[in-house]
This record gives C-alpha cells, structure tokens and sequence, in this order.
C-alpha cells in the first residue's frame, strides 16, 4: 500500500490509499465504512498517526482491510478524491509526534568522494555513523522552509527513510527487513557553515526547525521491493542534482537498521534515513550557485515510489 495522512474539512486527520496505477487515491475511511468492518461505523484507526497504526497490528490489519474492499469495488462510493468531492487538505505529516529520528552520515562513496576533493578531511567509516534529529526539525510536504539567521549555505540531502514497524533489539542483518514496515523519502536539510564550524556543527546544523522535509506518504514493505535498487533523485528548480541507485551505499538499510538496533532498542514509528549520494551544494563546482536560496524548489525523491516538494523562504533576522 501507498498511504497517505491527510486531514479533512472537518479537521480530522484520515488515512488515504494512492491506486496501484497512481490514476487516483482510495478513501479508506469510506471503504471502512462501505464493508462494514469491524462492526463499527468509524474505523479504530481514524485520526491515528503512523506511530499509532504501526503500534497495533489490528489497526494495520484493519486499513489494510479497507484498502483491499476499495479495491475490488473502485466504481463504487468510495473511489477517490476526485469522484468524492472536495478532497482533504493535503500536507499533513506521517506523525503528531515522531520517535526516534536516525540519521547515516557519509554512507555514499560518491558523496565522500566529493568532500575529499573540496579538501575535507574524510573517510569512509568502518561502521554505520549514527546521529540523530529532533522531532521540531520535520516538516510536511508543499511547506515553505526558512533560512535560519545564523548561517546562510543551506544545502539539501536526498535520503531514503526506512520506518520501524516492531519493538526490536539486536536484530541480525538477515532479519532486519522483518522490523522494517516500510519506507518514505526526506530531505537532510543542512546548513553547512554551522555544520563545518560550530563546536557542536553537526547537531546545530541539521536541527533547526523544518531541516527534516518528509513525505506524507509511506510505502509499506510489500511495495517497496528491493531497497537496494531503489533510485533517490534531487532537483532544485527542475534540474537534477543527485541521482543514485540505493544500492551503491557503503552500508544497505538493512545493516543500518540492524547496527541502530545493537545500539538502542528501536521501536514501531523509529525513522531512519540511510545517507545521501554525491551531487550535494556545498561541493558543487561553485557552491555559491548550487546552495539553496530563497525562492528555490526542492524536490527529493525515491523514484516511481514516493516524493517530496518545498519551496525555500527567505532567512530569518537574527533576535
């Protein structure tokens, strides 16, 4: 399933299903409603958020229900946005409030290759470089993000994110895609001057506020397919910057999930982004041009799967 949060006129938030074409999306609640299931009018899952749903089986069992009733009856009362009337009000995020937010620094050699030519001082690392995100740093689909006050080279990061579905420890890599429910995209915003020169850069760099765009749609596991031979794509204004096969990393989703979960108990609703490829700003050929600046549009993508869109804001003025 691709599923989608979204909230409705009335101002709940509600789950909806894109069609396996992509010719339109599927109103899960009406199809809950059309079958009957569960022997209640509302389904339990109905203003949850995607730590909720994946914390309960029968929720997930249930959309999943729904979505297999709109389906087989796609002529029916619950079709799609377009034939249902007014359609929600799209951007509204997978979570209220996220869990853990796992980040992979440098997991690309494309990408460590273009930081040693620019001089930096790296190298590809023997394990997995785990850091983390606050939950204030993500933001939706469509929103505008602004450029903090103190600093101004904001560069973007395409990066697959894998979700937690079960409470797990130490899993081995042959079992990690057990864990994994499935996958959205986001984009690592950082702001590189903080990042390469503050004390604490890389937790200031990549913390502030909306410097986590993520889908609002979430691919589970079944659809997803081989995360190896998926594809993450970045544009700025239309133009391609970054586009690399998953499967080029140092380290696949699936060793990073299993190295995250020998560190730290990971539980349903964990997000953890797997490292971008080469093709960043910061290490163009002139950096000055290929930064993000107000007015900019920045795409990232996993290709043919799910993507994300946000328009850069101008900088804040420093209090």
């Amino acid at each position: 399933m691709r599923i989608e949060r979204r909230r409705t006129n009335s101002g709940a938030t509600t789950w909806w299903a894109e069609r396996p074409d992509g010719s339109g999306r599927l109103d899960l609640a009406q199809a809950h409603r059309c079958a009957g299931l569960d022997g209640v009018t509302e389904p339990g899952w109905q203003g949850t958020d995607l730590v909720g749903l994946l914390s309960d089986p029968d929720l997930l069992r249930s959309l999943r229900a729904a979505y297999d009733h709109a389906l087989g009856h796609a002529d029916g009362a619950c079709v799609s946005d377009a034939e249902g009337g007014s359609p929600p009000t799209p951007g509204v995020g997978l979570f209220d409030v996220p869990r853990k937010l796992l980040g992979v620094g440098l997991n690309f050699p494309s990408h460590i290759a273009e930081a040693q030519r620019a001089g930096e001082p790296v190298q590809a690392p023997a394990q997995p470089t785990l850091f983390a995100k606050v939950p204030t740093a993500l933001a939706g689909d469509g929103e505008e993000i602004a450029i903090p006050a103190f600093g101004t080279h904001l560069d973007y990061e395409v990066e697959l994110a894998v979700v937690i579905g079960a409470t797990c420890r130490d899993v081995p890599v042959e079992r990690a895609s057990d864990v994994i429910a499935g996958a959205t995209v986001v984009n690592d915003l950082s702001l590189r001057d903080v990042l390469f020169h503050a004390p604490n850069g890389m937790f200031e760099g990549k913390n502030y506020d909306g410097f986590l765009p993520m889908a609002s749609t979430f691919v589970t596991s079944d659809e997803v397919g081989d995360l190896d031979e998926l594809v993450l794509e970045s544009r700025v204004n239309g133009r391609i910057r970054q586009s690399e096969r998953m499967g080029n990393a140092l380290f696949s989703p699936l060793e990073i999930v299993s190295f995250a979960s020998s560190r730290m108990t990971l539980q349903p609703g964990d997000v953890v982004f797997c490292g971008t490829p080469g093709g960043v700003g910061i290490f163009a050929e002139d950096p000055s041009t290929a930064l993000l600046k107000p007015g900019d549009v920045v795409e990232a993508s996993v290709v043919s799967l799910v993507a994300i869109r946000n328009v850069i804001g101008q900088q804040e003025r420093q209090l």
